[in-house]
């Protein structure tokens, strides 16, 4: 009985230290959690900065849900590292501080029906090589979907304090397939 009453408060400190190293952890990593005070519905937080293999590094992201990419017919990689690039991205940027921050979105480019999505997974860094990793959805099949052109994309909030200035070769593959998606050579100013 004893080894089962110890085993329980092993169990329940180690769920209670877990729980508290997950708290803070994602929105801290990720440059300070939401955008602007109490506006935490359109950010979505996910971030780690440990490297991982190799020097490839984890860059920490807030996936922005509630943004409004602008329609690109193409599939596209773009960066935001000021407001007028911002809005040459999103039809509402939300407020952020362009000297740690930066927009990043991808776009599957034009697609015939509805049920088409993208949803960026994680973005890691190798030197000045940049790898997002993305799922595409795709319409169902048998499932009813809209019979008009849509754009598929997604944007978020990047770390920029981690990214080097200069060139940066960036792609974009499916996670689900591992297939292609888009790739870019990105210029990122110095700060």
């Amino acid at each position: 009985m004893r080894g089962r009453v110890a085993a329980g408060v092993a169990a329940v400190a180690v769920t209670a230290l877990l729980a508290g190293c997950g708290a803070g952890g994602a929105a801290t990593e990720a440059g300070g959690g939401s955008p602007s005070p109490g506006d935490t519905s359109s950010v979505s937080a996910t971030a780690s900065v440990m490297p991982t293999e190799g020097g490839v590094r984890n860059v920490p992201m807030q996936r922005l849900t509630d943004a409004m990419p602008i329609a690109r017919d193409g599939a596209a990689i773009e960066m935001a590292f000021d407001a007028a690039g911002a809005v040459r991205l999103l039809a509402e940027p939300p407020p952020i501080d362009f000297a740690t921050q930066a927009i990043l979105c991808v776009a599957l480019g034009e697609r015939p029906t509805g049920g088409w999505s993208l949803t960026l997974q994680s973005i890691s860094l190798d030197g000045t090589e940049m790898r997002i990793l993305a799922r595409e959805g795709r319409p169902r099949s048998g499932q009813g979907t809209t019979q008009a052109f849509t754009y598929p994309s997604d944007c978020a909030l990047v770390d920029r304090t981690v990214l080097p200035s200069g060139e940066l070769t960036v792609r974009a593959d499916d996670t689900i397939s591992d297939e292609f998606i888009v790739d870019a050579a990105i210029e990122v100013p110095s700060r």
